[in-house]
């Protein structure tokens, strides 16, 4: 009977791999637009309100990204872009520094921001 249970659970398992967008393209893939950054930006920005206006990168992950994200298994560029979109820039940021500080210093940075991958 635990050989029986073993491989349902290892098929269960598998099956959820092989749907998982994550397991569908390379992670040159996993990449979000300027558009999808100022979306994201707004829900930030009603989310977090009054004394927490300017929420750290962090913050942003642990209480908005990481909750959303949870369920599909997945990253959230991948979850806006399940089909995968190519990469273009790469973008380090300070996890304790401004979320909306980061957005605002990308569109500053690139005229084509709200395609630019």
């Amino acid at each position: 009977l635990r050989e029986e249970e073993a491989r349902r659970e290892a098929q269960r398992q598998q099956a959820i791999f092989v749907r998982n967008p994550m397991n569908q393209n390379t992670a040159s893939d996993w990449g979000i637009c300027g558009r999808q950054l100022n979306g994201l930006s707004h829900d930030v920005q009603s989310q977090f309100r009054a004394d927490r206006a300017n929420p750290s990168v962090d913050s942003v992950v642990t209480e908005y990204i990481i909750p959303k994200c949870t369920t599909e298994s997945v990253s959230y560029a991948v979850l806006m872009n399940p089909q995968g979109l190519k990469c273009v820039t790469f973008v380090s940021h300070a996890w304790f520094g401004s979320f909306l500080g980061l957005i605002d210093g990308l569109q500053q940075c690139y005229e084509d921001f709200e395609t630019r991958v």
